[in-house]
């Protein structure tokens, strides 16, 4: 059976660990009412040095990164990432994007890519994709241990009309 976006049902993320790395406060603020419900602690950083510092300090399992940060290119900052923590996804947030440049994305070291703006189902699918396995969600706080990718799995999704009650 095909999983459609918008059958995609948010999971219970409670105690897994989110950064938004992004200095438009608008898009926080959107993306904070986005993860609301799900249980996330969602944690925020207005800057590339901010963010690498919750990243090295902190259990994140999962990292919202926009590609225009004031104070360091992103592709340093994933390439850090890559380099101490491989296990870590991380998603990249952009307003415009060629397919060309989807490619550079990825092949710097990023798990995928998100255009803003972004819907709910769009925020769904990547935590649907990245943190959750077959038997269930990955234990939080042990996203970097042994484990360097995390590919989607059409298992991972449960389905729920979204049309009731979701945004």
């Amino acid at each position: 059976m095909k999983t459609n976006k918008t059958d995609i049902k948010p999971v219970n993320l409670a105690n897994f660990n989110l950064l938004i790395a992004d200095d438009n406060e608008l898009g926080v603020e959107i993306m904070k009412y986005l993860l609301a419900d799900t249980g996330a602690v969602v944690m925020l950083a207005g800057s590339g040095s901010e963010a690498l510092n919750i990243i090295n300090g902190s259990s994140i399992d999962l990292v919202f990164l926009d590609l225009k940060l004031p104070d360091m290119n992103s592709y340093q900052i994933v390439e850090h990432i890559r380099k101490h923590h491989p296990g870590l996804p991380v998603i990249a947030q952009t307003a415009f994007i060629f397919e060309k440049d989807k490619q550079k994305i990825m092949d710097a070291g990023f798990n995928d890519v998100i255009l803003k703006p972004f819907s709910r189902e769009d925020i769904l699918t990547i935590l649907h994709k990245f943190l959750l396995q077959v038997k269930g969600k990955i234990e939080p706080g042990k996203r970097n241990q042994g484990r360097t990718s995390y590919p989607p799995d059409k298992d991972l999704f449960l389905h729920v009309n979204l049309a009731s009650g979701f945004m």
